[in-house]
C-alpha cells in the first residue's frame, strides 16, 4: 500500500460510517456521557466485511462512554479470536496495533485523545495473526496457522512515524505439534525473552531476542499445568501465567536470558477456565477471567512473585468472560464478557466493584487494551 499516503491519512473517529452512527444509537449506558474523558478503552469488532477499532471514552470515575469507531482498512474473520493481546497499545499509548486476522495483516493507529491516525498497514508474514506483543521499537505478531500453514511469529521495528519494517530472520515457528491453538505472544519487561502460550499442546515457547529484534529458534517446555493460555508481567519481571484446562494460574521468575524458574505452581482460581490475566501496575494484584464461570478471580503477588488467591468471586460478569485491561493509573479495570464491556473500580486492598456497563456490542469483539 501508498505508505506515504497512510502517512497523511488521519481518521476521525466520530461517526466514521452510517453503520457506525447507527450502531451507535443501540448502546445503552451505564453512567452518565457528560464528564470529560481522562483515558480511552479499544477493542476491534473482527468484522469480516471490514475490521474496525471500537473506541470508549472513561472519565474520572471509570464511567464508559462511546467516542466512535475506525477501519483498519483490513479484514477480521466474523467471531471472536479468543486469544490475549489482539489490541494492544505501545508503553507511551502513542500507538495502538491491532490485527487483521481475516486478510492476514496489522495495522497501526497513531493515538492523538479519541482520534486515531491509521499510519500503517503490514503483512503480518503468516496466516491468522491473532496476539501482538510491543517493546520499546519492537513488535512481534503470532500468527495462528492451519492445517496447511502452521503458525509462526514474525517481528518489526516500529518506526517514529508509525511505520512497521519487518525484521529479516524473525520469523519462527512454533512447537510444530498440529493445532496446538497457540494463544498469546509476549515480551518480558526488558525485552529480550518472547513467550508464545499453546493451550491445546499444554506447551509453552520460549525466544531470546538479540538487540537486532531477532528472535531466535524456540526453547519448547511443558507446561506446569494443561491448557496455558493468558498471561502479563509485573515491572519486576514475574510472569503470571494462566491454565485453562486445569483452573489454575502460576508465576515464574523468568531471566534476562530466558532462564524459567517455576515460583507458584498451579494455584487454584476455584473458576472455569481462567484465561486472560492482567497485572497492576504495582505488582501487587494479579486478575484472571474465568471464561465459562463468569467470574474474575484475584491474587495478591509478593514481592517474591508468590501467588495467593485472595478472593476466588473478585465479581460477576457474563458469559462468556474474556479480556481483560487496566486503566494507566491502575484505577479501573475493564473486561470483555458476553457482548458488553464492564469496567471495575480497584479499591487499594485489590478488591473490585462494578461501576460502569456498555451493552449490546457485537459478539465478535476480540481483544482490549486502556490508557
Amino acid at each position: 500500500m501508498n505508505k506515504k499516503l497512510l502517512a497523511f491519512l488521519t481518521i476521525c473517529v466520530v461517526a466514521t460510517s452510517a453503520f457506525t452512527a447507527v450502531a451507535l444509537l443501540n448502546f445503552s449506558y451505564g453512567q452518565s456521557m457528560s464528564q470529560s474523558s481522562v483515558g480511552q478503552v479499544y477493542t476491534i469488532d473482527n468484522a469480516a466485511a471490514g475490521n474496525n477499532v471500537w473506541i470508549f471514552s472513561h472519565a474520572a470515575d471509570g464511567s464508559l462512554t462511546v467516542s466512535g469507531s475506525v477501519s483498519t482498512n483490513g479484514t477480521g474473520t466474523g467471531s471472536g479470536l479468543g486469544s490475549q493481546g489482539a489490541v494492544i497499545l505501545s508503553s507511551d499509548n502513542k500507538w495502538l496495533i491491532a490485527v487483521d486476522a481475516g486478510s492476514n495483516e496489522i495495522s497501526v493507529f497513531q493515538v492523538n485523545g479519541n482520534n486515531l491516525t491509521l499510519t500503517d498497514k503490514e503483512s503480518s508474514h503468516g496466516t491468522g495473526p491473532i496476539s501482538l506483543t510491543i517493546n520499546n521499537n519492537w513488535v512481534y505478531v503470532l500468527n495462528n496457522g492451519t492445517a496447511t500453514a502452521p503458525g509462526n511469529i514474525a517481528g518489526f521495528q516500529i518506526s517514529q512515524t508509525g511505520m512497521l519494517t519487518y525484521v529479516q530472520g524473525s520469523n519462527q515457528p512454533l512447537s510444530g505439534m498440529p493445532n496446538s491453538s497457540p494463544e498469546q505472544i509476549g515480551f518480558n519487561p526488558n525485552g529480550t525473552v518472547l513467550l508464545v502460550t499453546e493451550k491445546a499442546t499444554n506447551l509453552t515457547d520460549w525466544y531470546n531476542v538479540d538487540s537486532n529484534g531477532i528472535a531466535s529458534a524456540p526453547t519448547i517446555m511443558p507446561s506446569v499445568s494443561a491448557g496455558p493460555y493468558g498471561f502479563a508481567y509485573t515491572s519486576t519481571g514475574f510472569l503470571v501465567l494462566s491454565e485453562a484446562a486445569s483452573n489454575t494460574l502460576t508465576s515464574y521468575n523468568v531471566g534476562e536470558n530466558g532462564t524459567v524458574r517455576v515460583l507458584s505452581g498451579s494455584m487454584p482460581t476455584f473458576g472455569n477456565a481462567p484465561c486472560w490475566v492482567a497485572v497492576t501496575q504495582d505488582g501487587k494484584y494479579a486478575y484472571t477471567t474465568n471464561a465459562h464461570g463468569g467470574t474474575i478471580s484475584g491474587f495478591t503477588v509478593s514481592t517474591t512473585g508468590m501467588l495467593n488467591l485472595f478472593s476466588s468471586v473478585s465479581a460477576r460478569t457474563a458469559v462468556p468472560t474474556l479480556d481483560l485491561a487496566l486503566s494507566n493509573d491502575g484505577k479501573f479495570l475493564f473486561a470483555i464478557n458476553g457482548n458488553s464491556i464492564t469496567g471495575y473500580l480497584v479499591y487499594p486492598d485489590g478488591s473490585l466493584s462494578n461501576i460502569t456497563n456498555v451493552n449490546n456490542l457485537p459478539n465478535s469483539i476480540t481483544g482490549l487494551a486502556a490508557t
